[in-house]
């Protein structure tokens, strides 16, 4: 039984005189619920408590049970135990029976009469008890005074207790709990040091030597993040990816976000020696100020000036600080980096120094989207700005406004692209939105640096300084579309000039006064805009013109002055930005046959069904052979659930490629006219979590578990990596990843809330198996896949053969040889390393068969457009 020896050996007899310890004196510090919950998280993180971090409270109380299960998970105790059942009231299905059982036979948590109580909620001398009898100063305790008051006499000396100021008799918060084993986790453990000839033992308070340390392998440093994967404090060197620099420590960041806390002070939990951050907390030694571009004032004198209502600021800057400016360290000081566009400027004391010494600075770049160019992964802007290469920059990224990666395809005219970009050209984040907002302006305030607009739809926002320059003639009363950027600012505008017409979700019709024969309809468009539109004294409705109360009372309730069905509709609105027609899948006499909106129907036995489920093909475009879409079909996705409750911004328009090959869709299909074949429209609610939110060609595959998610669902769970960093992904289809192993590299299609809905092998692990060809097209052009032996490394250059180089004639071996360079992300794959077979790879992971005719490697390697992307090195020598 793990480290059941090194513990019992806690609690070995003492010697037989001890010190007295003065009386425990009560922490008199106030109760801080903040600092509750970041000790649960803590808890969380370090994986000895299961709570989810958005259900914490801090308040909830903890049962004898729940805690005897923390206690055994900190001091990493096997608790599989077959023994019996130790109390009457733990019967050996009891989710906690082995903690309880290896507490009762240590003596650190016991019962009495033969019952453990383990539903009671456990007191806070119980707990202080529990955990100096662990850290093994049970019998100092008792040579101290005993049960509670010497526990708590030990306790207290040694600063467990600190933030804690509670009665003894109380029960303890999840809260309390949490702070308590944080002090606990970090205590000097009391060790025996030396065990004589006579049997006697001698112990003694080992400094630096605690639980995490002892029974985790996990130390903790305070220091200051001072270096990430892109740059270091002072210099705009990167550290390897994946890595990050504390102090002088460098550590692999394991998928925390800790290198974005660059030039903060934090305290790190790592393990020693895998040298990887376990979870880190943000110190309160930080003094930090952030500035926004609409404050920015300037910088002169040693010391950066702003306004904050009406009232004017200075922050001293050191004289030496180290400037960050769009991820990248500057190396030469220009005051100028302070005139930010449209970002932030955020000042950092950590030294106690008395003036700030660390100063990060986000300065973001509108721009609007013209065209894009996906063979050469470039982006063409509007108005005359520079086109951006993706290509060219060493490191590029692009997100959409839910932060999810996406390549250059997703783009689409009119976005709007919020750009950072680091001095040097090679770093740069792109951040696109889709956010708009349609009306005439009511009031308008084109100031480059706190402008806003307002319109009649009462909705108000800020302008960016390049909206001034691109628009100066805006003026009350025009009427538009306001494009705008992920910090909710207007970026862009398109007039609504002349008649419009296209498809659209009806939401909602209301009379503007209770008099009025004018209505006020609602309209999610084809445009992928929400839209308030108002009617005029008569309107079009399925052929027929009339007064527009008597026009619409086929779907509006004139008493109830609301809606009666949600559907969608065909519209047209006039130059005036008049609703004058709308085209519901009812037919009037009068209606033109050619200009009429028809619902698809598909026949089941002898009924005719309105809403069916049908399979998508991506490669024709179809359901099922049945239903087939135009070219520009529009794809209105509404929200889950009851739509009325639902935001403007759970609408959303998508094209056909964004649903997922092979998934089966329950829908509603629309189309002009009789005659046509295929449909202009369809409509899908509740079905967005089945289109791709993102797809990730390349994905290495580390582990696949079975797990239950939060609503009891079983899901496997997917370990991946995937552009250098490491993934997990569920997918509740138990078939989805049945054949597939670790070392697989597939394409994933993930669904809008990031569940793994589709997928593609490319390279099979087991098999040792190219799928795709050497070379295949996949995806769409330029997409290669290259799998076989390394043979030579040169510099940072190495060449595969197809076929075993051992095997292959020296004389014909050159010609064999394919040449590739260092790919953008490279891992290495080794089967032996349990459950962490995946690390990032480099230049020194390459071993060819020239090197090392006895061990060489093999690799696969994922090209686009003739360009390694991604590169599996493979040890493994049959």
């Amino acid at each position: 039984m793990r480290n059941i020896r090194k513990m019992i050996g806690l609690f070995l007899a003492f010697a037989m005189f001890w010190q007295v310890f003065p009386a425990f004196a009560e922490d008199t510090g106030a109760e801080n619920t903040e600092k509750y919950i970041q000790n649960i998280q803590l808890l969380v993180r370090l994986g000895f408590c299961d709570v989810k971090d958005e259900a914490v409270s801090g308040e909830n109380k903890v049962t004898r049970a729940d805690f005897s299960t923390l206690l055994v998970k900190m001091m990493n105790m096997d608790i599989a135990l077959s023994g019996g059942e130790a109390f009457a009231d733990v019967p050996a299905s009891h989710s906690a029976a082995s903690a309880i059982e290896i507490l009762s036979q240590l003596g650190i948590l016991n019962g009495s009469e033969g019952l453990f109580r383990p539903g009671d909620e456990i007191t806070y001398a119980e707990a202080v008890a529990a955990f100096v009898k662990a850290l093994g100063y049970g019998q100092l305790a008792q040579y101290s005074g005993g049960y509670p008051s010497g526990y708590f006499s030990v306790a207290n000396e040694k600063g467990m207790l600190k933030g804690l100021k509670i009665a003894q008799s109380e029960t303890v918060t999840l809260g309390q709990l949490a702070l308590l084993s944080s002090n606990f986790l970090e205590t000097d453990l009391f060790q025996v040091i030396r065990v004589g000839s006579d049997g006697s033992v001698s112990r003694q308070e080992v400094k630096g030597q605690n639980v995490l340390s002892q029974y985790h392998g996990i130390y903790t440093l305070k220091d200051v993040v001072n270096g990430n994967e892109h740059t270091l404090l002072n210099k705009p060197e990167g550290l390897p990816q994946g890595y990050v620099k504390v102090g002088n420590l460098l550590l692999k960041a394991n998928g925390t976000d800790i290198g974005e806390r660059l030039g903060y002070k934090v305290k790190v939990y790592y393990n020693q020696a895998e040298e990887t951050v376990v979870c880190y907390q943000e110190l309160e030694d930080n003094r930090a100020v952030t500035v926004t571009s609409a404050q920015m004032v300037g910088y002169e004198n040693g010391s950066l000036l702003y306004e904050n209502n009406d009232k004017d600021y200075k922050l001293k800057i050191s004289p030496a600080a180290n400037i960050i400016y769009n991820g990248k360290a500057i190396e030469e000081f220009d005051k100028g980096l302070y005139q930010i566009k449209d970002g932030t400027v955020t000042c950092i004391e950590n030294n106690d120094s008395g003036s700030y010494n660390i100063v990060i600075i986000t300065d973001y770049e509108t721009f609007i989207v013209d065209k894009i160019s996906t063979d050469n992964e470039v982006i063409q802007l509007k108005y005359n700005a520079s086109p951006i290469s993706v290509r060219d920059i060493d490191d590029c990224i692009i997100y959409d406004q839910d932060g999810r990666k996406i390549d250059v395809s997703y783009l689409l005219e009119w976005n709007v692209l919020s750009v950072l970009q680091s001095k040097d050209g090679k770093l740069c984040r792109i951040y696109r939105s889709n956010s708009k907002k349609v009306g005439a302006i009511h009031e308008i305030f084109l100031d480059s640096k706190e402008g806003y607009i307002t319109l009649d739809t009462g909705d108000r926002f800020a302008i960016t300084k390049d909206f001034t320059d691109r628009y100066p003639a805006l003026k009350t009363g025009s009427f538009g579309v306001f494009l705008l950027n992920t910090n909710g600012k207007a970026a862009g505008y398109k007039p609504k000039n002349g008649s419009e017409s296209g498809y659209a979700y009806l939401l909602g019709m209301m009379k503007e006064d209770t008099f009025s024969d004018f209505l006020n309809v609602k309209l999610f468009t084809d445009q992928d805009e929400m839209r308030i539109v108002k009617t005029g004294e008569k309107i079009t409705v399925d052929g027929t013109r009339d007064k527009t109360l008597s026009a619409v009372s086929g779907f509006f309730d004139s008493e109830r002055n609301a809606l009666k069905e949600r559907q969608m509709i065909r519209y047209e609105i006039n130059e005036n930005g008049v609703l004058t027609t709308i085209d519901t899948v009812a037919r009037n006499g009068g209606e033109d046959s050619a200009n009429t909106l028809t619902q698809l129907t598909k026949t089941v036995g002898r009924d005719e069904v309105k809403d069916f489920s049908m399979k998508y093909y991506l490669s024709t475009t179809q359901f099922d052979g049945e239903v087939f879409l135009s070219s520009d079909c529009k794809v209105f996705m509404l929200p889950e659930g009851d739509i009325a409750a639902a935001a403007d911004d759970d609408f959303s328009i998508v094209k056909p490629s964004a649903l997922t090959n092979g998934q089966t869709y329950s829908f509603t299909a629309y189309k002009l006219t009789d005659s046509e074949l295929e449909a202009s429209a369809i409509m899908l609610q509740g079905t967005a979590a089945n289109s791709f939110g993102t797809y990730e060609v390349c994905s290495l595959i580390e582990k696949i578990v079975t797990a239950v998610n939060e609503k009891g669902d079983i899901v496997h769970k997917v370990t991946y990596w995937y552009q250098g960093v490491k993934r997990t992904a569920f997918t509740k289809d138990g078939e989805l990843f049945a054949d597939i192993t670790p070392g697989d590299v597939m394409f994933l299609g993930k669904n809008a809330k990031g569940e793994i809905s589709y997928f593609d092998l490319l390279f099979d692990y087991s098999e040792q198996k190219n799928i795709k060809g050497d070379p295949a097209p996949a995806y769409g052009a330029g997409r290669d896949y290259v799998y076989g032996y390394i043979c030579s490394v040169y510099k940072n250059v190495y060449t595969v053969t197809k076929e075993d180089p051992a095997a292959i004639p020296p004389e014909n071996l050159a010609a064999e040889e394919k040449g590739h360079r260092l790919a953008k992300s490279m891992y290495v794959f080794d089967d032996t390393k349990g459950d962490n077979k995946v690390r990032l790879g480099n230049y020194g992971d390459l071993m060819g068969y020239k090197q090392n005719p006895k061990e060489y490697y093999k690799v696969f390697i994922f090209q686009l457009y003739a360009y390694d992307y991604d590169a599996v090195i493979y040890k493994c020598t049959d």
